[in-house]
């Protein structure tokens, strides 16, 4: 019988591999990451269709179009798109309402999604816009006047075909080191070659690079999907740190609830397109990190924990006066660490979230229902007044 002493030996030395290969690709990706050319043009200004795709934002539907009609850029090439997700609202009646006053400055329509869903609502819009570019935003994300001209300016490069902004981290957020990493990694990524994982909230695209290709309905991550499938097509998804966005920090049971649903999107986008990783040498190194970070990696460490944890309850159980053997004195640091660093808390909580996305897919549960959070909106609604 295997020794509870070697049950966590094994353990401790799972968990030093599994975080081996993210550290060492989050060195080498920043040693090689540097600027790849890739530069935009403010004065290129074509005609852009901006779309919103919205589900019950009766809250902020106004102050949302407000902003769009206040950006920077070629008001006669700017037209706006809306595609109501069957709101239970007048999402679509207070819009109609707001763009009327402004009929001789911009184009707008206001239409309802064929199907349920934002997915189905971003493939809709795919269908529906004539111009060659797209720019995507979510109501609830704050938008900085200059960030469409941003965006926009990059699609003057003929290789890329989607480029997408990043939210600017508050160091109130309980997963402000994940952000934070976040952030660097995709930046990194999009320097060397693509990167698969996109932000929704602003994200612009070359018609062109998507073609026919549609997102799976049944899957969300429709940011995700889309910046995958432009790079399938052979053009470039990148982001840019430069262009901003401002979301609210959520409530602790909305954010469980949106990382959970987030989480699952990414592990069934990122499993369905996996063939990505042969595409070539980089993007291949970027998708299999992508893949391994996401759906192999928790698993690893949580059968890690669960051999540290149950060799280490074993033994006090054999043993009423334990000897405080070097085992002993790191399950009581990294009980300790866990308590005292934030960092570590993240950390955990985003693995065991990883993990328990998976489990309710094996379980045959979907997170895929686009629900609106009205915690966030009210927040977005105090911080725009």
């Amino acid at each position: 019988m295997v020794s509870t002493e070697v049950l966590w030996r094994i353990g401790i030395l799972l968990a030093i591999m599994a975080n081996i290969i993210p550290i060492l690709y989050y060195l080498i990706i920043n040693f090689y990451s540097r600027d790849n050319g890739k530069k935009m043009n403010v004065n290129f200004q074509p005609p852009v269709t901006i779309f919103l795709p919205v589900k019950n934002e009766s809250l902020l539907i106004e102050d949302k179009l407000r902003e769009v009609l206040d950006m920077v850029y070629e008001q006669n090439n700017m037209s706006i798109l809306i595609i109501d997700s069957h709101s239970n609202d007048d999402t679509a009646e207070i819009a109609k309402t707001f763009l009327k006053k402004f009929a001789n400055r911009i184009k707008w329509e206001v239409i309802e999604a064929k199907r349920f869903g934002k997915t189905s609502a971003v493939n809709d819009a795919i269908e529906i816009i004539k111009t060659d570019y797209m720019v995507m935003m979510d109501a609830e994300a704050i938008l900085h006047p200059r960030c469409l001209i941003d965006i926009i300016g990059y699609f003057e490069d003929p290789e890329i075909g989607a480029v997408c902004g990043q939210i600017k981290v508050n160091k109130n957020d309980p997963n402000y080191h994940y952000r934070e990493r976040f952030n660097h990694l995709r930046t990194s990524e999009s320097f060397i070659d693509s990167t698969p994982i996109f932000e929704g909230s602003i994200c612009g695209f070359r018609l062109k690079s998507i073609g026919e290709d549609r997102l799976d309905e049944n899957i969300n991550a429709d940011d995700s999907q889309l910046a995958i499938i432009v790079r399938k097509n052979g053009f470039k998804s990148l982001m840019k740190s430069h262009i901003k966005f401002i979301e609210a920090v959520p409530n602790k049971q909305s954010r469980k609830k949106r990382t959970l649903r987030r989480s699952q999107g990414l592990i069934r986008v990122l499993w369905k397109h996996k063939k990505m990783t042969f595409l070539n040498f980089r993007y291949g190194v970027i998708y299999m990190n992508n893949i391994y970070f996401y759906i192999l990696m928790p698993w690893i460490m949580f059968f890690s924990f669960f051999l540290i944890s149950f060799s280490f309850s074993l033994d006090i159980m054999k043993n009423q006066n334990i000897d405080f053997t070097f085992e002993i004195y790191v399950n009581i640091f990294l009980i300790a660490l866990t308590v005292i660093s934030r960092f570590i808390r993240e950390y955990i909580y985003g693995l065991w979230t990883l993990v328990k996305a998976q489990l309710y897919l094996i379980r045959g549960k979907r997170l895929n229902i686009w629900e609106t959070d009205y915690s966030i909106r009210k927040k977005i609604k105090n911080i725009r007044n």
